[in-house]
C-alpha cells in the first residue's frame, strides 16, 4: 500500500513539475564525489527519497567549523530545505542524484576528516555536515567507486573516455569510447581509480535498448577523475 501511495504522488509531482526528475541534466553527478543513503535501505537503493526525515542535521561552514543551519525535510517527498542565518531555503532538486529505478540521494562534493561538504552553492563553498551525527541518524555515505563495484548496471562514458590495455594512462590505447553507444560492463578487477571492462559496441545511442551489437572490446577505463567525479554513468531506470 505504502508502495502504491509513493508512486503515485511521485507520478504526480513529475506531471506538474516544471523541472521533471529524469532530466539528465538535473540528475547529472558531474561535480560529485558520491551520495548519502539510507542505511536500512542500503540493499535496496529503490523507490525511495533518501532525505533526512522526521528531524534535522547540522550545518557547518567548515570541517570542524562552526554551526550555520539545518537541513530538513517538510511533508512532502520532494519539499527539501535548508536554514541559514533566520531565513528558510528551498533546496535545488539540482542537489540529488537518482542512483536506482525511482531512488535519490543528496550529492557530496568533498570529504574532509569526518565531514562531507553538500548543498554547493555558486561559490562552491557548500555546506558541512558530520558523518558521525549521519550515523547516529542511521545513514550513510558512498563514494563513486564501491558504489559501481556492489551495482552491476550497464555504464556508458559520460564524456569520451579512453578504453586501455590496462590500469593506468601510459598503457596502449584500445578504442576512444564517445557516448553511450559504449556500454560498459565490469569485470570485478579494480585497480585504484581503474576498473576492468568489457565494452559492447552498438549502432544507437540508447545501446541495447535500441541498437544492434556492432563489436566487442576488453580493457580498462578510469572511472573517475582525479577528483572523485564519476567519468562514466547508468540509465537509473532502465530503457
Amino acid at each position: 500500500m505504502k508502495r502504491k501511495i509513493y508512486l503515485l504522488v511521485l507520478i504526480v509531482f513529475l506531471i506538474i513539475n516544471i523541472h521533471p526528475l529524469q532530466s539528465a541534466d538535473q540528475y547529472d553527478p558531474e561535480d560529485s564525489i558520491g551520495f548519502i543513503y539510507e542505511l536500512e535501505k542500503e540493499k535496496s537503493l529503490a523507490e525511495n527519497v533518501h532525505f533526512i526525515k522526521d528531524t534535522e542535521i547540522t550545518l557547518y561552514d567548515k570541517p570542524e567549523g562552526k554551526v550555520v543551519g539545518k537541513l530538513y525535510k517538510k511533508q512532502g517527498i520532494f519539499d527539501f530545505y535548508y536554514r541559514t542565518e533566520k531565513k528558510e531555503h528551498k533546496m535545488s532538486l539540482n542537489e540529488m542524484v537518482c542512483i536506482a529505478y525511482d531512488g535519490y540521494c543528496l550529492q557530496i562534493y568533498e570529504k574532509k576528516k569526518d565531514y562531507l561538504q553538500v548543498l554547493r552553492l555558486k561559490d562552491k563553498k557548500g555546506y558541512w555536515v558530520s558523518i558521525k551525527e549521519l550515523e547516529k541518524l542511521k545513514y550513510s555515505y558512498t563514494t563513486w567507486i564501491p558504489f559501481f563495484k556492489k551495482h552491476s548496471n550497464l555504464y556508458f562514458p559520460r564524456k569520451s573516455l579512453v578504453l586501455r590495455a590496462g590500469p593506468g594512462a601510459d598503457n596502449k590505447k584500445v578504442v576512444v569510447m564517445k557516448d553511450s553507444s559504449y556500454q560498459i560492463r565490469f569485470t570485478g578487477k579494480i585497480k585504484g581509480m581503474w576498473m576492468q571492462v568489457n565494452i559492447e559496441l552498438y549502432n544507437s545511442t540508447a545501446g541495447p535498448c535500441e541498437g544492434e551489437l556492432i563489436k566487442k572490446y576488453k580493457g580498462w577505463v578510469k572511472a573517475i577523475d582525479d577528483k572523485g567525479y564519476p567519468n562514466i554513468w547508468f540509465w537509473a531506470d532502465g530503457c
